[in-house]
């Protein structure tokens, strides 16, 4: 579990609400370093707006390996999501809860894949970012 501070919360209240996400990801980089992540150098891995009905269809990043945090925003429960294929190949439904989401994952190296994609039928925010050792 990842516990928030009070200073990342109030970054994340302000970029959601500025609904400009991609001016403020830099603003946001030395909280998730100091709070959540000291260990790890932490770099920007995307910024994305769905509206309703939009979508990223399946993709793997495997030219980008390594462990990623991906904030998200939802303006309603339930209506947005991360899908992803686990080891079983069985296809996962992770719902966004209303409001802010984390999620932590790893990106393997070839030739092992973590195929995976977002859809969302509500506003949907999210901000992504690439760890790596310091």
């Amino acid at each position: 579990m990842i516990l928030l501070g009070r200073g990342i919360l109030v970054a994340l209240i302000f970029i959601f609400n500025s609904r400009d996400v991609p001016n403020y990801v830099s603003k946001l980089l030395p909280v998730i370093e100091e709070e959540l992540f000291p260990d790890k150098k932490v770099k920007p891995a995307g910024g994305f707006y769905y509206p309703p009905g939009g979508f990223m269809g399946w993709h793997n990043n495997c030219k980008s390996p390594g462990l990623r945090l991906y904030i998200s925003y939802a303006s309603r429960a339930n209506k947005s999501f991360f899908r992803y294929l686990n080891e079983k190949e069985e296809i996962i439904n992770d719902y966004d809860d209303k409001g802010v989401t984390l999620r932590l994952f790893d990106i393997p190296k070839e030739p092992s894949h973590f195929w995976h994609c977002v859809g969302s039928d509500c506003d949907r925010y999210s901000i992504g970012f690439k760890l790596s050792n310091k």
